[in-house]
Protein backbone atom coordinates (compact mmCIF):
# COMPACT_ATOMS: atom_id res chain seq x y z
CA UNK A 1 0.00 0.00 0.00
CA UNK A 2 3.07 2.51 1.08
CA UNK A 3 4.28 2.01 -2.62
CA UNK A 4 0.97 2.70 -4.51
CA UNK A 5 0.68 5.96 -2.44
CA UNK A 6 4.15 6.86 -3.62
CA UNK A 7 4.27 5.85 -6.82
CA UNK A 8 0.86 8.43 -7.03
CA UNK A 9 2.88 11.35 -5.86
CA UNK A 10 5.37 10.79 -8.00
CA UNK A 11 2.98 10.88 -11.02
CA UNK A 12 1.51 14.03 -10.15
CA UNK A 13 4.82 15.97 -9.52
CA UNK A 14 5.72 14.53 -13.10
CA UNK A 15 2.18 15.82 -14.65
CA UNK A 16 3.03 19.41 -12.91
CA UNK A 17 6.53 19.60 -14.21
CA UNK A 18 5.17 18.89 -17.81
CA UNK A 19 2.95 21.71 -17.29
CA UNK A 20 5.08 24.27 -15.83
CA UNK A 21 7.36 23.66 -19.09
CA UNK A 22 4.24 24.22 -21.01
CA UNK A 23 3.26 27.56 -19.25
CA UNK A 24 7.16 28.71 -19.35
CA UNK A 25 7.31 28.57 -22.66
CA UNK A 26 3.96 30.52 -23.28
CA UNK A 27 5.54 33.23 -20.72
CA UNK A 28 8.32 33.59 -23.26
CA UNK A 29 6.61 33.65 -26.29
CA UNK A 30 4.47 36.29 -25.18
CA UNK A 31 6.85 38.50 -23.14
CA UNK A 32 7.51 41.95 -24.18
CA UNK A 33 10.00 44.53 -22.68
CA UNK A 34 8.31 47.96 -21.36
CA UNK A 35 10.45 50.95 -19.68
CA UNK A 36 10.15 54.70 -19.64
CA UNK A 37 12.45 56.73 -21.64
CA UNK A 38 12.62 60.67 -21.16
CA UNK A 39 8.51 60.15 -20.35
CA UNK A 40 7.81 58.04 -23.20
CA UNK A 41 6.95 54.24 -23.37
CA UNK A 42 9.76 51.82 -24.76
CA UNK A 43 10.64 48.44 -25.56
CA UNK A 44 8.78 45.90 -27.59
CA UNK A 45 6.46 45.95 -25.58
CA UNK A 46 4.94 49.79 -27.15
CA UNK A 47 3.92 48.30 -30.12
CA UNK A 48 2.18 45.64 -28.41
CA UNK A 49 0.21 47.38 -26.31
CA UNK A 50 -0.52 50.24 -29.49
CA UNK A 51 -1.80 47.62 -31.75
CA UNK A 52 -3.87 45.59 -28.72
CA UNK A 53 -5.62 49.10 -27.70
CA UNK A 54 -6.06 49.53 -31.04
CA UNK A 55 -9.35 47.39 -30.74
CA UNK A 56 -10.09 48.97 -27.68
CA UNK A 57 -12.44 52.35 -26.58
CA UNK A 58 -11.23 51.39 -22.60
CA UNK A 59 -8.21 50.83 -21.03
CA UNK A 60 -8.24 49.88 -17.16
CA UNK A 61 -5.39 50.07 -15.10
CA UNK A 62 -5.44 48.14 -11.71
CA UNK A 63 -3.08 49.37 -9.59
CA UNK A 64 -1.45 50.71 -6.15
CA UNK A 65 -2.78 53.88 -4.66
CA UNK A 66 -0.36 56.57 -4.09
CA UNK A 67 2.15 54.90 -5.69
CA UNK A 68 4.95 56.95 -7.73
CA UNK A 69 5.58 54.94 -10.91
CA UNK A 70 1.77 54.47 -11.99
CA UNK A 71 0.92 58.18 -12.82
CA UNK A 72 4.46 58.27 -14.48
CA UNK A 73 3.03 55.11 -16.63
CA UNK A 74 -0.42 56.46 -16.89
CA UNK A 75 0.75 59.67 -18.30
CA UNK A 76 3.78 57.70 -20.91
CA UNK A 77 0.72 55.03 -21.78
CA UNK A 78 -1.74 57.69 -22.76
CA UNK A 79 0.71 59.38 -24.96
CA UNK A 80 1.63 56.67 -27.00
CA UNK A 81 -2.20 55.60 -26.87
CA UNK A 82 -3.56 59.32 -27.94
CA UNK A 83 -0.63 58.97 -31.08
CA UNK A 84 -1.23 55.91 -32.24
CA UNK A 85 -4.88 55.41 -31.34
CA UNK A 86 -6.39 58.92 -31.00
CA UNK A 87 -7.60 58.15 -27.27
CA UNK A 88 -8.47 61.47 -26.03
CA UNK A 89 -9.90 61.15 -22.07
CA UNK A 90 -8.89 59.93 -18.99
CA UNK A 91 -10.92 58.84 -16.53
CA UNK A 92 -10.16 58.92 -13.17
CA UNK A 93 -10.75 58.31 -9.25
CA UNK A 94 -10.96 61.99 -8.69
CA UNK A 95 -13.37 64.63 -7.87
CA UNK A 96 -15.39 65.16 -10.75
CA UNK A 97 -16.13 68.95 -9.97
CA UNK A 98 -12.33 69.29 -9.84
CA UNK A 99 -11.11 67.11 -12.82
CA UNK A 100 -13.72 69.53 -15.13
CA UNK A 101 -12.10 72.66 -13.11
CA UNK A 102 -7.82 71.07 -14.27
CA UNK A 103 -10.01 70.08 -17.58
CA UNK A 104 -10.84 73.96 -18.56
CA UNK A 105 -7.99 76.23 -20.08
CA UNK A 106 -5.95 77.71 -18.13
CA UNK A 107 -5.09 74.27 -16.46
CA UNK A 108 -4.75 72.65 -19.88
CA UNK A 109 -1.26 71.42 -20.08
CA UNK A 110 0.36 73.52 -16.97
CA UNK A 111 1.25 71.82 -14.06
CA UNK A 112 2.18 75.10 -12.36
CA UNK A 113 -1.63 75.85 -12.35
CA UNK A 114 -2.49 72.39 -11.77
CA UNK A 115 -0.67 72.43 -8.49
CA UNK A 116 -1.70 76.01 -7.74
CA UNK A 117 -5.43 74.62 -7.73
CA UNK A 118 -4.62 71.91 -5.39
CA UNK A 119 -2.92 74.20 -2.76
CA UNK A 120 -6.36 75.87 -2.96
CA UNK A 121 -8.57 72.77 -2.43
CA UNK A 122 -5.95 70.38 -0.67
CA UNK A 123 -9.05 68.16 0.55
CA UNK A 124 -10.52 68.19 -2.91
CA UNK A 125 -9.22 65.20 -4.93
CA UNK A 126 -8.80 62.50 -3.63
CA UNK A 127 -5.10 61.85 -4.38
CA UNK A 128 -3.38 64.56 -4.79
CA UNK A 129 0.64 63.51 -5.16
CA UNK A 130 2.90 65.83 -7.18
CA UNK A 131 2.90 62.78 -9.76
CA UNK A 132 -0.70 62.64 -10.32
CA UNK A 133 -1.64 66.22 -10.54
CA UNK A 134 1.35 66.07 -12.74
CA UNK A 135 -0.50 63.39 -14.86
CA UNK A 136 -3.78 65.38 -14.85
CA UNK A 137 -2.23 68.43 -16.18
CA UNK A 138 0.35 66.39 -19.04
CA UNK A 139 -2.73 64.13 -20.34
CA UNK A 140 -5.29 67.32 -20.28
CA UNK A 141 -2.38 69.29 -22.16
CA UNK A 142 -2.24 66.06 -24.63
CA UNK A 143 -5.48 65.89 -25.12
CA UNK A 144 -7.35 66.93 -28.64
CA UNK A 145 -10.74 65.56 -27.67
CA UNK A 146 -13.52 68.20 -27.10
CA UNK A 147 -14.90 69.07 -23.90
CA UNK A 148 -12.94 67.88 -20.77
CA UNK A 149 -10.05 65.17 -21.08
CA UNK A 150 -9.98 64.46 -17.24
CA UNK A 151 -12.69 62.84 -15.86
CA UNK A 152 -13.20 62.78 -12.26
CA UNK A 153 -15.22 59.71 -11.34
CA UNK A 154 -14.95 59.31 -7.61
CA UNK A 155 -17.93 57.65 -5.88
Amino acid sequence: MRFNKTFLLLLITTNLFAQGNIIDSVIQKNRYILKIENGKLAGSGTGFLAQTAGNCQFIVLGEEHNAYEIPVFTTALFSLLQQTNGFQYLALEQDPVRSRIISQQGYRGNRDSAFSLIKQFPFSYSFATDQEVEMMADVSGLSKGRGRPVWGCDQ
